[in-house]
């Protein structure tokens, strides 16, 4: 027999968390959900993706500096 309900995800969410928020964070949480017309998590995993991207920024700037004092330290020997 067919299986009925929801199908399976390709990326499940299967992890939880729990934080506590102050008032003024819970508020801009709720402001950015009401303007954005997302729900509590979407916002929280959309800052997630922009913690990411902040990560990647960081490590390609260290890997530049490295490259650089590398190029420098070769032109000097």
């Amino acid at each position: 027999s067919p299986r009925i309900g929801r199908p399976k995800s390709d990326n499940p969410k299967d992890t939880r968390i729990t934080i506590r928020l102050d008032k003024a964070e819970c508020k801009i949480l709720e402001l950015y959900c009401e303007q954005e017309q997302v729900d509590k998590a979407k916002a929280i995993r959309t800052g997630i993706k922009k913690l990411e991207a902040d990560l990647k920024k960081k490590a390609v700037s260290a890997r530049l500096q490295t490259v650089a004092l590398t190029t420098q330290h070769n032109a000097e020997t």
